[in-house]
């Protein structure tokens, strides 16, 4: 599946459409905005390592 994703990136970054940084950015804009629970900004007191 990895070497799907991989070749479709190349293709279309030959072309100038897209490269696998832009598929990367557009997945962790995806991910933060479905789950913004888990992406929270906010550090929580039990998180912090000391």
């Amino acid at each position: 599946m990895l070497l799907q994703v991989v070749f479709h990136c190349q293709m279309y970054a030959e072309q100038g459409r897209f490269n696998m940084s832009d598929v990367i950015a557009t997945l962790q804009e995806k991910l933060i905005r479905r789950h913004p629970h888990v992406f929270e900004a906010e550090t929580l007191k039990d998180d912090v390592q000391q």
